[in-house]
């Protein structure tokens, strides 16, 4: 979070918001900008709906709800999952992976302004987003569930 903060601190269009992920804020080891609010929690669904630009480390229920709200991405996170997660972002042209765990200030700045500066982003995170709305995950795992259990045992599910 720190670096973010500290990257974007000064720009007078932009309002951070950011979170401790429930941490007291005394583990912010940097100046809270002007243009900047820091909080233990916020629920990131509500905040995402108004966000032009996410900064994250690439934990994948952030990445989820922000691909299924829209918000275009800036990702920096190797560790666990966040890697594959932030290719799979990356590749389908919603946000800039920044390939690390420890990005300076002036990757994560030149990230957010190119985000911001291009249209293709935001236009590809809405089609994402659009598209994801129109998925029955009910309907599609009771088809998969019928067409596993045809397949395993020979019967309809009915007949199991």
């Amino acid at each position: 979070m720190e670096p973010s903060l500290e990257a974007l601190s000064g720009q007078e269009d932009l309002i951070l918001v950011a979170t401790t992920g429930g941490r007291n804020l005394s583990a912010v080891h940097c100046e809270i900008p002007e243009n900047a609010a820091v909080l233990q929690y916020l629920p990131l669904d509500e905040l995402m709906k108004h966000a032009a630009v996410l900064v994250t480390n690439g934990g994948y229920g952030t990445v989820c709800r922000a691909f299924a709200l829209g918000v275009p991405m800036v990702v920096a996170g190797k560790s666990e999952d966040k890697a594959e997660v932030a290719m799979h972002m990356s590749n389908a042209g919603i946000g800039i992976n920044l390939q690390t765990d420890r990005p300076t200030t002036t990757s994560i700045l030149e990230a957010v302004e190119t985000i911001l500066s291009t249209d293709t982003y935001r236009s590809r995170s809405r089609a994402v987003a659009d598209e994801l709305a129109g998925i029955d995950a009910s309907k599609n795992v009771a088809r998969l569930v019928e067409e596993t259990v045809l397949a395993k045992t020979g019967q309809a599910l009915a007949n199991v």
